[in-house]
This record gives structure tokens, sequence and C-alpha cells, in this order.
């Protein structure tokens, strides 16, 4: 979305069908739960500046690594981390795979 006056918002996702928006604030560091709910805080401080009022307001947060991860999901903010980026490659790879391979019926 660009800087302006250290509002920056790194991702933004729009659904207009159901009148949402996701900000996404990313992160290459390890985040401990503190510092995780701190950079969401800021990014819904940031927020304020994109004037989608009739929109429902969601925040997520992607980093390196966020320490209990679990509990933010469950307040509900979308969370991901390098590791949950890796289950998501494994599962598409093993579901590519599977659809690659012939399948016999006995």
């Amino acid at each position: 979305m660009g800087r302006y006056r250290d509002n920056e918002i790194d991702l933004l996702a729009m659904n207009r069908k159901s009148k949402e928006i996701l900000f996404i604030e990313c992160k290459w560091k390890n985040l401990r739960p503190y510092d995780a709910k701190k950079e969401l805080d800021k990014l819904e401080e940031k927020s304020a500046y994109v004037r989608w009022d009739s929109y429902n307001k969601n925040f997520g947060l992607v980093a390196k690594s966020i320490d209990k991860k679990e509990e933010l999901r469950e307040s509900g903010y979308q969370v991901m981390d390098l590791e949950d980026f890796a289950e998501s490659i494994a599962i598409a790879r093993s579901q590519t795979y599977s659809r690659a391979q012939p399948h016999f019926q006995p």
C-alpha cells in the first residue's frame, strides 16, 4: 500500500461479496506472544487510514516464527509462520501426487 507517515500496511485482501477486508503485517523475525500481539495492535491502528467502513475488518500476521500462534488464532486473528507454509506445501504436494497417479479399481 505504500508508506504514509509510518502507516504502511504490508498486505490487504478484500472480498466484495462478503464485504470483508483482511489487513496483514509481515515480519521476518521470530515473534514472542507479546511482540506478535503488539504488531497486531499497531496494524489495527493503521487500518483506520483505510476507508472501508462498511466492511468487516480482519487482521493477520505472517512471520518467520510465532510462539503460541494458536492463542492468537483463537482470538480471531489470521496467523501464519514458516512452519505453516511448509505444512501447506507438503499437503499441496501430496494432493498433487495422489491426483497424478492412476487409480486402479480391482
